[in-house]
């Protein structure tokens, strides 16, 4: 998506890419923080020199941000060559769910009360590998394209299982399968053995766990001025991951597996149904499984008021005039699957109604609605053209 919708932003002359920088936090109106850059400036590859004191003054309640902070940077030497500030009437965070969280904390002048509405959830939906060995191939050999092997593995990636998801919080998808992966799922094996097991890559599959998160804790906190995720994960997790790896052996093992490997540091062998009660009965925390995050949500959830949410309906921070997310940040929960369409549905609702609130039409998001539609708004009811 970026790929496609970059260069055209380009085109239009009103967008200017920084490169070689690393984002601080936002600068609260009122207050000078280094060097001030404009559109105009950055351009022509010059700086303003920002003058003034910064404000010691208390916050007011609804906070006005200037712009973002930045520093520039070589990016192999790390040497520092001026930290700077890119002035907006609107600052729009679309970061992803970490690092807006990140960038919010590092703001100073952020009144307490809309930092503590962003301190809210992070969402990892962890992922996992459980792989099937087999007596005959199940793959086939691919092709290389370029300096990249593209293998054949039979069944397509976009085959999702989500029957599960709603029920039990989990679901399987056919796993992008390559040596690697293999590798990395058996590396609990002794050395001749682990070799033994990737060179017969032809003979096993795999399925991709997701699953649907909620964490006792796992929030941003700052050290050093570094984001950490302060986690610790929930028992009704632990439990979802063990469901969702019984349910995989178990397929596996009844469509002719001779072998199963679980994502766990230290997995018993199952080679058959009965040998699944050793994870049946085992105790285990995140620490032990072999898991990856992927479409990371949360963080500044939206809602209907500020007591409910750090983000209205449209994604703008409570408690703030000129601070909008369009992120996953503003998922309330994880949807347990890929959000990226989600997330593009959000992103245009936002910018229909900034663009809406900048150029005098108040109706808002509603009205925009309504002219894509084709409709005609009215306060009682709608009527069609």
């Amino acid at each position: 998506m970026t790929n496609s919708v970059l260069p055209q932003a380009l085109d239009t002359g009103r967008l200017t890419v920084l490169t070689g920088c690393e984002a601080n936090g936002l600068v609260e109106r009122g207050s000078v923080e280094r060097d001030t850059v404009d559109r105009g400036s950055v351009e022509h590859g010059s700086v303003d020199r920002g003058s003034g004191d910064r404000a010691d003054t208390a916050v007011s309640a609804d906070y006005c941000a200037d712009g973002v902070a930045f520093t520039r940077r070589d990016v192999y030497s790390g040497r520092v060559f001026g930290h700077h500030v890119v002035r907006a009437r609107h600052v729009i965070l679309a970061a992803g769910a970490f690092f807006s969280s990140t960038l919010l904390l590092r703001s100073r002048g952020l009144p307490a009360s809309v930092r503590a509405r962003i301190e809210r959830t992070i969402f990892l939906q962890p992922h996992a590998q459980v792989f099937g060995l087999f007596d005959r191939p199940v793959t086939q050999h691919g092709v290389i394209d370029g300096d990249r092997y593209l293998p054949y593995h039979g069944v397509p990636a976009i085959y999702n299982f989500t029957g599960m998801l709603r029920t039990h919080g989990f679901f399987w998808l056919a796993s992008i399968l390559f040596p690697a992966n293999l590798a990395t799922f058996v590396s609990h094996l002794p050395p001749e053995e682990h070799d033994a097991i990737v060179r017969q890559f032809h003979l096993t599959t795999s399925v991709t766990l997701t699953i649907r998160d909620a964490p006792a804790r796992a929030r941003i906190v700052l050290k050093d001025g570094r984001p950490v995720l302060d986690f610790q994960e929930s028992r009704q997790d632990i439990e979802r991951v063990r469901a969702a790896m019984l349910a995989a052996a178990r397929g596996f093992l009844r469509v002719g597996a001779r072998r199963v490997f679980l994502p766990l540091l230290d997995p018993p062998r199952i080679e058959r149904e009965a040998d699944l009660r050793a994870l049946e009965t085992r105790r285990f925390g995140y620490d032990e499984v072999l898991l990856y995050s992927d479409h990371t949500s949360g963080g500044m959830p939206i809602g209907i008021d500020a007591r409910r949410g750090a983000v209205n309906e449209y994604g703008q921070i409570f408690g703030t005039s000129n601070v909008w997310v369009t992120d996953a940040s503003v998922f309330p929960s994880a949807c347990g699957v890929n959000p990226s369409w989600t997330i593009m549905a959000l992103s245009h609702r936002a910018a229909s109604h900034l663009s809406d609130r900048l150029s005098g039409r108040f109706g808002g998001m509603r009205d925009t609605m309504a002219r894509h539609a084709g409709m005609k708004m009215t306060p009682a009811r709608t009527e069609a053209r």
